[in-house]
């Protein structure tokens, strides 16, 4: 064999340990140094492990099976909300804004995404709570944003954007936005709901 055809043949082998290198590991190879003869016997079993390890590899990776988990996209958005909600009582008694259903009966984890816009006709330095709860204004509570409007101020609004997150949760299931006073004094509030999204 000349030189021409060993450089070949080595080139095969370690064209091979490389595409076989990051799959499984390959062991017991003989090594050849420069200017030893070759053995057919040698270069075979080379081969023959080679091989080996590359259909097992295309066995094993063959037999995975990747089911994907329910996903999906449920809930509504709007440009133009003309009808408010008004907020005129505390956490005890908290009103819903808005509410959304996921079917699936599947466990799943849940992120949850709402936008709606605040408006109090006098301001007396009240405060407000928003929040994101699981069945509903009473349930497990998966997100939270306030807001508290600055001091005798009239026609105060805001925008409230909160994002809830709900793990490991067996559908269907309901999330409500609710709202509330964060105490009794507060003025009431006029609540326009533009969003409640939910993924998972």
């Amino acid at each position: 064999m000349n030189k021409h055809s060993i450089s070949v043949v080595t080139l095969a082998i370690f064209a091979l340990v490389a595409v076989t290198s990051n799959a499984g590991e390959v062991t017991g190879l003989t090594s050849f140094s420069p200017g030893q003869q070759l053995s057919s016997t040698d270069m075979n079993a080379n081969f023959a492990a080679l091989q080996t390890e590359v259909n097992d590899n295309d066995t094993r990776i063959s037999s995975i099976s990747v089911v994907p988990g329910t996903v999906g996209v449920v809930g509504t958005q709007q440009l133009v909300s003309t009808s408010p909600i008004l907020i005129d009582s505390t956490i005890s008694s908290a009103v819903t804004i808005a509410t959304v259903t996921i079917s699936t009966t599947d466990t799943i984890n849940v992120a949850l995404s709402a936008h709606a816009f605040a408006i109090v006709a006098t301001s007396n330095n009240g405060q407000y709570g928003f929040v994101l709860r699981r069945t509903d204004c009473s349930g497990t509570m998966v997100g939270f944003a306030g807001w508290q409007p600055p001091g005798t101020s009239t026609d105060v609004g805001t925008t409230i954007a909160l994002t809830g997150l709900d793990m490991a949760v067996t559908g269907p299931v309901t999330y409500a936005l609710c709202g509330y006073k964060g105490d009794a004094g507060a003025t009431a509030a006029s609540v326009y709901q533009y969003g409640l999204n939910a993924v998972y």
